[in-house]
């Protein structure tokens, strides 16, 4: 190890001939018999109710295994906060949320169907900054939102070394309960804080690590 210098010094990877030449194998090179193939039909709204979606010319095509949609999915799913469905069901909440899913024998069938997948959307108003995100009419995307589950409890448990930490509840509020929200003493961070007390009529107290706090009258 007395002979070993590693920084400053161009040292070769083990794969990187195979890659440079183009012989390197990935995943997607390994084509196994009977392998199926899926294409996801995403949503191109941010914020819309899904009113239908028709799959019957999608379904008819030959070489399509299943086509999947919400329907079929009612559980939710999240890291942290189970809060979405793995296939949007009822509504879309981002641009390219998946809407449906199409297994085929192959991926040309797989487009195929999903180009015939015919969804009827109602546009909702999108929700683009934290200001109109607070604003008195503003729509709520998530509307269940404290009949989420916690996929892991008390990962928001953060100290002050984190740069920015915001937790905000608009319906909490709205409905006339407490809220407390803790922004560090940034001069982008103090400005927010200062809206969002505004739009709540809310009091603000400095704490003593110069962070600001907000306390709704809950």
């Amino acid at each position: 190890m007395d002979n070993f210098v590693g920084v400053g010094v161009s040292i070769p990877r083990k794969e990187s001939f195979d890659k440079v030449t183009g012989t390197v194998k990935y995943t997607d090179d390994t084509i196994e018999p009977n392998i199926l193939h899926a294409k996801i039909l995403t949503s191109p709204h941010a914020h819309a109710a899904i009113k239908a979606i028709d799959t019957t010319q999608a379904s008819s095509v030959p070489g399509v295994k299943a086509v999947i949609t919400g329907d079929h999915i009612t559980v939710l799913c999240g890291t942290v906060l189970e809060d979405r469905h793995p296939i949007a069901r009822g509504k879309v909440r981002y641009f390219g949320e998946p809407v449906a899913v199409v297994v085929a024998n192959n991926e040309h069938e797989a487009m195929k169907a999903m180009k015939l997948i015919k969804v009827q959307y109602e546009q909702l108003p999108v929700i683009n900054s934290v200001h109109s995100a607070i604003a008195a009419n503003s729509p709520l995307v998530h509307e269940n939102l404290y009949q989420y589950t916690h996929a892991v409890e008390d990962v928001y448990n953060t100290g002050y070394e984190i740069l920015a930490y915001i937790s905000l509840s608009k319906d909490r509020a709205q409905n006339g309960n407490p809220l407390i929200l803790v922004a560090n003493n940034l001069e982008e961070q103090k400005q927010l804080t200062m809206d969002i007390a505004k739009a709540l009529r809310a009091e603000i107290v400095q704490l003593t690590c110069g962070d600001y706090m907000v306390i709704s009258k809950g």
